[in-house]
């Protein structure tokens, strides 16, 4: 399935040492796939954000009140709308390409020295319907596992459980494909994470649903956080303007 794959990783130099060492690293490590060639979109004031979803009038973005609790708007910041930005045009573009898979980083992991090997052999076990894959599940997301629900009869990989991370993922073309269209017609309501996770906390009319896998709580995870830089989040601690 890496045979005919790319990867991008979303990163800005904003000066974090940290961050920087971690996209160095996942560059290195990926050197065996072609780049994409997306750009990261670092959407950090109200103003950037607005200006981005006017220049591109099909990427839609809803309002939604207490969606993660009572009181709280999506979008939260300026930053979220940034990410999904990224990821959107990331996903144009892979549609764009001859490839059949995309592999998405975030800037704050570390990336194993097997990863091709693990990855191929994880990935090896997707049914032709799979949209999304996560190669990483946090450790508050491993109590959700549940065997009756989750479980495929595979020996690495399950239906996901976790509700957030986008720490390291592949996408398919159908999963790309339906993301686009959904957005284009519906427009962003809620966090990727749980975009790609279905997940919600408020209930969606008629959301849409993915088929999104994961690796079983107790198989190795070739993606791990890089804590420092994972603690220093652009997003949610401030660098970006609340909306």
């Amino acid at each position: 399935m890496l045979d005919n794959a790319c990867f991008e990783v979303f990163h800005i130099d904003t000066g974090n040492r940290l961050r920087n060492k971690s996209y160095e690293g996942i560059l290195k490590s990926m050197s065996f796939l072609p780049r994409l060639g997306s750009p990261t979109i670092y959407l950090n004031t109200a103003d950037k954000a607005e200006a981005f979803v006017n220049q591109t009038p099909k990427f839609k973005v809803n309002t939604v009140t207490d969606f993660c609790k009572p009181g709280e708007t999506f979008p939260p910041s300026s930053g979220v709308v940034g990410v999904w930005a990224s990821t959107y045009l990331a996903y144009k573009k892979f549609l764009e390409s001859d490839k059949d898979v995309l592999i998405i980083f975030e800037d704050d992991i570390v990336i194993s020295k097997n990863f091709k090997v693990i990855a191929k052999m994880y990935m090896n076990e997707l049914m032709p319907i799979w949209d999304f894959f996560s190669l990483f599940v946090p450790d508050d997301s491993l109590f959700a596992y549940n065997e009756s629900e989750h479980d495929l009869n595979e020996k690495y990989i399950c239906k996901s459980y976790q509700q957030w991370s986008c720490a390291g993922y592949a996408i398919s073309r159908r999963g790309a494909e339906k993301t686009i269209a959904d957005v284009e017609f519906k427009g962003i309501n809620c966090p990727i994470d749980w975009y790609i996770f279905n997940f919600r906390i408020k209930q969606e009319e008629n959301q849409i649903k993915f088929n999104t896998y994961t690796v079983k709580p107790q198989v190795y995870k070739p993606i791990k956080f890089l804590l420092e830089a994972a603690q220093y989040s652009q997003i949610h601690n401030g660098s970006t303007e609340l909306l």
